[in-house]
């Protein structure tokens, strides 16, 4: 949660306090166990439509109907999420009925069996007070639709404590649930079970162990469950999963950095519905659209 006073001076100062921390845990790591997928320059593609949308908090690339998109608002607002194309077209508001919207930080799309899911991250605090945490699950709705349903509620804490978290991805191949924490030391990889029904209770959030990526502000997996993005106001950050390794063993390893566009107070990423382009927004009107596509025109 930001205030607007926050949004200019403030995320350039925090870009380059993650880049002097990062350059000084990592060091000459950079490039260790990368895969050999590379991208071009980020491109502003598009601004989006809908001037409802007046902090892009979070992003995913729908798993129903390809070249759409999902977003939702930072704190303050109701508990709605946003669809819009590559062209920045507004497609159809959704209200989510049986959510509340304290402070959403996240949002993610994954696909089990022939259900699409979104996932809405209620996972903000700034003020680090909110002993219990949740996220959302709904059935992925068409882009127009007005309204959707809470299908799950998952309920949890953190293991470590409270926490502000701003960085949540589903992986449905280890059927895990990931969460970073926002800091400016390296930060706490988080896991959940992702449930196949309704938990009983409160669940707890355990630390797989630290990333030296610095003040983390949203994160995605690739549909294959390959590869991990970490975002934080300056660059991003990639980890790869190797046949037959587990994230706990992938997140060990120095991740490859890859340069972001200029942005004020960027908190939103995801893989586009190709698996492997790289889409972006930032928290400002007019909202801006960036797209990374990759320099192979068929990855491996």
């Amino acid at each position: 949660m930001k205030t607007r006073q926050q949004i200019g001076g403030t995320s350039i100062i925090a870009a380059t306090v993650v880049s002097i921390l990062f350059s000084s845990v990592l060091a000459a790591e950079d490039g260790e166990a990368t895969s050999p997928l590379q991208y071009t320059a980020a491109k502003q593609i598009a601004t989006l439509e809908n001037e409802d949308i007046l902090e892009s908090s979070g992003l995913a690339a729908s798993r129903r109907t390809p070249g759409v998109f999902w977003t939702h608002n930072d704190s303050g607002d109701k508990a709605r999420i946003f669809a819009f194309d590559e062209r920045g077209r507004h497609l159809g508001a959704c209200e989510i009925e049986g959510a509340e919207a304290v402070d959403w930080e996240d949002i993610a799309a994954f696909k089990q069996g022939n259900q699409c899911w979104l996932v809405l991250c209620d996972v903000g605090d700034n003020a680090k007070r909110r002993d219990e945490v949740q996220l959302f699950f709904i059935h992925e709705p068409i882009p127009t639709a007005k309204t959707s349903d809470v299908r799950m509620t998952v309920r949890f804490r953190f293991s470590r404590g409270p926490l502000d978290c701003e960085a949540v991805a589903v992986d449905p191949h280890t059927k895990s649930i990931f969460l970073v924490g926002k800091s400016l030391s390296p930060p706490h990889v988080f896991v959940l079970p992702l449930p196949e029904r309704p938990p009983t209770g409160t669940l707890v959030a355990k630390s797989l162990g630290r990333i030296p990526t610095p003040a983390v502000t949203g994160m995605d997996i690739s549909h294959d469950g390959r590869r991990l993005i970490v975002v934080t106001y300056g660059d991003a950050f990639e980890f790869v999963r190797r046949a037959g390794e587990s994230w706990e063993e992938a997140l060990r390893r120095a991740p490859r950095r890859l340069p972001m566009p200029p942005r004020r107070q960027g908190e939103a990423i995801c893989f586009g519905h190709d698996n492997y382009c790289l889409f972006l927004t930032g928290e400002k009107l007019p909202t801006p659209l960036w797209k990374l596509t990759p320099l192979l025109p068929n990855p491996p």
